[in-house]
Order: structure tokens, then C-alpha cells, then sequence
């Protein structure tokens, strides 16, 4: 498998995908590229948005996410 940005991505939703199902989930997958969203998962009446992120293990094992906005205009 390349090491291609999208090729994680798409591995991490997958790998998501199948968490949510093992746990119970029905899991609902949008029709487009760009939803805010990558799945959305329902149970007990209740929808939940997921965004999965990619992030690869430091040496040590541990792993660090940080949770960042960007937005930028012409200004």
C-alpha cells in the first residue's frame, strides 16, 4: 500500500468503520468528498458525526493529536 495522504485516510476510515460496526453502530458513509464529516454513526436514536484524523505513532508509542483550526481570507 502507498504511503499517499488519501491511502491513510481511507485506512483510518475504514478502521473507524469497523470499530463503530463491532460496537454496535449503524454507520452511515456520505456520498461526497467533501462533507464535514467522514461517517456518520447511529444508535439508540441518536446520530454522531465522526471526523477521523490520521496520526502515526512516535517511537516511544505514544501518540500526540493536536486540535487546530485554519482559516484565511485575502486579508
Amino acid at each position: 500500500m502507498a504511503h499517499h495522504t488519501k491511502d491513510k485516510g481511507d485506512l483510518g476510515v475504514a478502521k473507524a468503520f469497523a470499530d463503530l460496526v463491532g460496537k454496535g453502530y449503524q454507520v452511515l458513509v456520505p456520498m461526497t468528498e467533501h462533507a464535514p464529516f467522514d461517517l456518520v454513526a447511529y444508535k439508540g436514536g441518536s446520530f454522531l458525526r465522526v471526523q477521523v484524523k490520521f496520526r502515526a505513532a512516535r517511537s516511544s508509542g505514544s501518540l500526540l493529536v493536536e486540535f487546530k483550526s485554519n482559516w484565511t481570507d485575502r486579508h
